[in-house]
């Protein structure tokens, strides 16, 4: 409950170049940890808030890589101790600032008629759903806006402006920094996996690049990743036919298991068919630089006469029913990094922030990326082991009861603190809810960090 304490805890290290501006730092994180989805304006209180928010985003040490280092550096740290596997979940996501035509620093997004930014982040996960923090994020754009058949279908008459940037060359795209190369550094930046440990890296068909696979082997890691590419596989039991996807799917189904299927916010069960093969995947043969095979399992995890079916590349053994489940369990641990963006650009309304330049944009992203973070774990601690006793002070509960009329007695377990706390968030806590999401226990959340912070600054008698 303490925010002060959050803030601090997360950016009383970061470097800035300033003692002063580490501190404004953490007052400012706090700041925004009470309010975040409201402007940097509302969030800082004061006229003098504002103007000293805005020199520490304008401070040249100030970027996204600065700000989230310390953050970055806990989150390796927690992986390097933990005892069993850790997920790194990656995947990328677009904030679109196309209607914020004044920001400098844009770059293209989408079909090329959108402006904004692409961000490649790394969330650490244990199997278990808990969140141990972001382990890499990055930023970067595609170059400015070009000619495009869906503006000259639009308007037969349309040029390009006389300052648009020309086509480019082949050479200059390949040349071009693309996602396959963000993948690459990524696992670069976080570094080598520890002796004994098992680092696994998540993700969807955007990380199905050769490239990512043998980075990620030659630093110790593994790979869990859904399949896209048809890619050519070495010479192996008869009857294959040395094409990857073609195998997979002509295997005959080793294993049954009951899946939850997601249409739209509703949900369902289904009995889905698992089969599972080992391959060894060759380089692809028009890269000039040639990379050794790679062994790998292949899991295929599939629901009969319907369309839904996950191929997933695992470089950990596949051999049994349980290490196949395993591995999509895992792969079905890739929505955390979605609520992770939903955080982001809801929670923290990244999306809507009012600001000039990217160089002001950046720094604040890494504030809300810590932040979103932050959403994570509360929604993890309102549902994990529910019946534990709740751990907050008796001034805490004491307040909260208050607020929803509810007996202190009431709110003893974990289970019933939380559902109280979103309560206050608009949570109706019916017997057929199930638990609350994110959204609605961080409004409770910051409504009872208001009770709080007013009680303690001007109550003098005792509550009751």
């Amino acid at each position: 409950m303490d925010v002060e304490a959050w803030a601090e805890s997360e950016f009383g290290t970061v470097r800035l170049g300033d003692a002063r501006r580490t501190r404004r730092a953490v007052k400012m994180a706090a700041a925004m940890a009470k309010a975040p989805a409201v402007s940097l304006p509302r969030q800082s209180g004061s006229w003098g808030g504002v103007i000293a928010a805005y020199t520490l985003l304008d401070a040249q040490e100030a970027t996204l890589a600065s700000i989230t280092a310390p953050h970055r550096a806990e989150t390796l740290r927690k992986a390097q101790e933990a005892d069993g596997p850790v997920l790194f979940i990656h995947d990328d996501t677009t904030l679109d600032l196309t209607s914020h035509e004044a920001m400098e620093g844009r770059g293209t997004i989408g079909d090329g008629n959108g402006m904004g930014f692409l961000v490649h982040d790394g969330l650490a996960v244990l199997p278990d759903r808990t969140p141990l923090g972001l382990a890499d994020v990055v930023s970067w754009t595609r170059p400015g806006a070009r000619t495009t058949k869906r503006r000259q279908l639009l308007n037969k008459t349309w040029k390009p402006a006389a300052d648009s940037p020309p086509e480019e060359t082949r050479a200059q795209r390949c040349a071009r920094r693309t996602e396959a190369h963000v993948w690459e550094e990524c696992l670069k930046r976080m570094g080598r996996a520890p002796e004994g440990r098992v680092w696994v890296s998540v993700a969807d068909r955007g990380s199905d690049v050769f490239s990512h696979f043998t980075k990620a082997v030659g630093l110790g890691w593994h790979v869990v990743s859904r399949i896209v590419q048809d890619r050519a596989t070495e010479p192996g039991s008869e009857g294959q036919s040395g094409r990857l996807v073609a195998d997979a799917r002509a295997l005959p189904p080793m294993a049954a298991r009951t899946i939850v299927v997601r249409d739209g916010t509703a949900r369902r069960e289904a009995v889905a068919s698992m089969s599972w093969m080992a391959a060894t995947l060759r380089s692809p043969r028009r890269r000039k630089d040639k990379h050794p095979p790679v062994s790998a399992w292949i899991v295929r995890v599939w629901v009969p006469d319907t369309d839904i079916e996950w191929l997933l590349l695992s470089t950990l053994p596949v051999e049994s029913e349980a290490q196949a489940a395993e591995k999509a369990d895992w792969y079905g641990l890739r929505w955390v990094v979605e609520e992770f963006h939903k955080g982001l650009k809801t929670g923290c309304s990244i999306e809507k922030r009012q600001l000039r330049t990217a160089a002001r944009f950046l720094p604040l992203l890494g504030f809300c990326c810590v932040l979103a973070v932050r959403m994570l774990r509360l929604r993890h601690e309102g549902r994990s082991d529910p019946k534990a006793a709740c751990g907050a002070s008796e001034e805490t509960i004491l307040v909260l009861a208050a607020a929803i009329e509810v007996p202190p007695e009431k709110l003893a377990t974990r289970r019933q603190f939380w559902h109280g706390v979103a309560r206050l968030g608009g949570f109706l806590a019916r017997k057929s809810d199930g638990d609350p999401g994110w959204q609605t226990l961080w409004k409770g959340y910051a409504e009872l960090l208001k009770m709080l912070a007013a009680i303690d600054r001007y109550l003098t008698r005792p509550l009751l």
